[in-house]
């Protein structure tokens, strides 16, 4: 989808985020573990600066998803770990959809992760019943590495996840 690109979260980015989120809470209470910063304080300026620290501390790269210059989506390498490695976390607005959306943000930050970023690996996690999840991870080259137990808190139980990894390196597979 060429009109889908990332880029940097930005400090002016919470009053977008905050409106997405509120017209997608119900979605978010069944699909981000508990307790999530989205459910329970929507993005605000405080909310914003610790993601824009974390990118400082090289611990978190947060993004927004834009089509057409507007953002419908938040994007997210985190939990980097010696710098080589990191999970991966994209979320897009209900009305965003079905288009390729989340698809076309993966690509663009997994490129980001390799040449930017300079991490090597990358992984994902998708609910068992989440079909579309594991499909934008699959069109990106992540590889099923099979069934997490118990893996996140959501929507008020322990849910099983699929866990997907991708190599973030040229040529590499996966």
């Amino acid at each position: 989808m060429e009109s889908v690109t990332v880029r940097a979260l930005q400090p002016a980015d919470h009053p977008a985020l905050r409106e997405m989120c509120a017209r997608n809470l119900a979605d978010l209470a069944t699909a981000l573990p508990l307790p999530s910063v989205l459910l329970h304080a929507p993005p605000d300026e405080r909310w914003v600066a610790g993601l824009l620290a974390g990118r400082a501390a090289g611990t978190v790269y947060p993004y927004v998803v834009l089509d057409r210059a507007e953002i419908v989506g938040v994007i997210a390498v985190h939990d980097v770990v010696d710098g080589t490695h990191a999970d991966l976390t994209v979320w897009v607005d209900g009305r965003a959809r079905g288009r390729g959306a989340a698809t076309a943000a993966v690509a663009r930050l997994r490129t980001i992760a390799h040449d930017s970023i300079g991490l090597q690996r990358l992984a994902g996690a998708a609910q068992l019943g989440n079909g579309a999840a594991h499909r934008v991870l699959e069109k990106n080259r992540f590889e099923l590495v099979g069934r997490v137990r118990r893996h996140r808190f959501v929507a008020g139980r322990w849910q099983d996840h699929l866990l997907f990894h991708s190599s973030t390196s040229p040529g590499a597979r996966g």
